[in-house]
């Protein structure tokens, strides 16, 4: 239903010097999320938990990985995520988050339409997520 991916070190600086994220990661497919967290925040894990739900193929019980950065266009829904406490630009990223960002909430999460930022939050439920993500505003 949905491809998870995670973020690298080279999309992350982009967006530190030019305060969004690259056209490959906007642009991945018609619907994308960036989901940016701490890895000790019990509402990232519960997200992960409900992430990896969505992520199950409809022919098996077992949740796919998350996948390297890949370069090839996809279908459908990607999600970008990134852990950034244990980087060596935390402090750099945490400022872009709350400073350039306004958002000093964990997780955060940037929804993109067709490479167009519609919105960003934080944690919501699956459903929200989805709906946000499919243009339906969250309802």
């Amino acid at each position: 239903m949905i491809e998870r991916v995670t973020l690298e070190q080279e999309h992350v600086m982009h967006a530190l010097e030019h305060h969004e994220f690259p056209d490959e990661i906007i642009s991945a497919a018609p619907a994308v999320a960036v989901v940016l967290s701490q890895s000790w925040c019990p509402q990232w894990r519960a997200m992960q938990d409900w992430l990896r739900g969505l992520q199950r193929r409809p022919d098996s019980a077992e949740p796919e990985a998350v996948q390297p950065a890949s370069t090839e266009p996809a279908t459908g829904i990607v999600v970008w995520e990134l852990e950034y406490d244990g980087t060596p630009y935390f402090r750099e990223f945490l400022a872009l988050k709350e400073q350039v960002w306004s958002n000093r909430l964990i997780p955060y999460v940037r929804y993109y339409r067709d490479g167009r930022l519609l919105e960003t939050g934080n944690y919501t439920s699956a459903e929200r997520f989805l709906a946000k993500l499919r243009g339906n505003g969250g309802a």
